[in-house]
């Protein structure tokens, strides 16, 4: 299970999942960047892997993101992008 402090106050229900099945066997960057965070090891691989996958989302798009904060200031400071 997920071994990270921040998970036991922000997550309280839990699953453990034990079989990849979305994912081919052949992507083991994202299976070994998502274990990492699994077990709370991000490592500078891991989140430059993780930085790559970021883009700019269409505006409607990004408005109706979920936004997911580990930090209660980064949350109280967010501004959603205007319509």
């Amino acid at each position: 299970m997920f071994k990270s402090r921040v998970f036991e106050h922000a997550i309280t229900h839990r699953f453990e999942l034990t079989k990849v099945l979305r994912q081919s066997e052949t992507d083991k960057m994202f299976i070994a960047a998502v274990n990492d965070l699994r077990v709370g090891n991000c490592t500078r691989e891991t989140a430059d892997f993780i930085k790559q996958l970021s883009r700019e989302l269409e505006p409607q798009v990004a408005k109706d993101a979920i936004h997911i904060f580990f930090k209660e200031k980064r949350c109280l400071t967010f501004q959603p992008i205007s319509p």
